[in-house]
């Protein structure tokens, strides 16, 4: 007689078992439909009105401050480096 244990099931990569994965799921699908209406918009708006679109303005404000978040988040400190020995600034 032998016995054969096995481990839980891994469900594979990119599929997770729970409530969560099924709500980031949904969730990036709601943002995916979200962005697929709101960029041909604000094309149109803009194209209308004769002014540049916003919506790449808005992604790179949004990256600027998300960097800057990162920063702050990893305790990193701006300074200046300076080599006494040959006065240059790095």
């Amino acid at each position: 007689m032998s016995a054969r244990v096995t481990g839980p099931v891994d469900p594979g990569p990119g599929r997770r078992s729970g409530w969560r994965s099924g709500l980031r799921a949904r969730w990036r699908r709601v943002v995916s439909a979200v962005g697929f209406v709101a960029v041909p918009l604000d094309e149109l708006v803009t194209a209308w009105l004769g002014v540049p679109p916003v919506l790449p303005r808005l992604r790179w404000w949004w990256q600027q401050v998300a960097a800057e978040w990162r920063v702050w988040r990893c305790g990193v400190v701006e300074a200046e480096v300076v080599d006494v020995e040959n006065g240059v600034w790095r």
